[in-house]
């Protein structure tokens, strides 16, 4: 049930003053939200409610308010990482027997799944800034496989 648990995205702005509140989303899924990370007006959340995971992605719009551009319910896992650059998502799932990295893009018309990697359970994700596109995923035991 939405917000049933008291979940909420909150989302403040830099002011000279201090940080002042912005705007208040209540999403659909009410997992906890783990890995979160932000470029320029681009949003990534992972929400985990075992054995459901959820990755969400906002976006500011002209107006200034945030709004949900994309969903993505995964297999049952729970995320651990996540990163974005410009219209490049990648979020690092921990599943039952390996680590998996799934790719997003938006080609202009919209979100979708671009590609998968397999790898370790203990994974971590980033996605190279300067080069835009470029990623870097590893964990403990050796690498994946994609």
């Amino acid at each position: 049930m939405k917000g049933a648990a008291g979940r909420r995205l909150r989302f403040y702005d830099k002011k000279p003053s201090g940080w002042v509140f912005d705007q208040e989303l209540i999403p659909d899924f009410d997992g906890f939200y783990f890995a979160l990370d932000l470029d320029g007006d681009v949003l990534v959340v992972g929400a985990t409610d075992y054995p459901a995971t959820e990755v969400l992605i906002y976006e500011r719009q002209a107006s200034g308010t945030w709004s949900l551009s994309a969903s993505f319910l995964q297999d049952p896992s729970i995320i651990r990482k996540s990163a974005v650059s410009g219209n490049t998502v990648a979020a690092g799932f921990e599943a039952p027997a390996l680590g998996i990295v799934r790719v997003f893009r938006d080609s202009g018309t919209g979100w979708a799944q671009i590609n998968q990697f397999d790898g370790d359970r203990h994974l971590w994700v980033r996605i190279l800034p300067r080069s835009r596109g470029a990623l870097a995923c590893g964990g403990s035991s050796g690498p994946g496989t994609g």
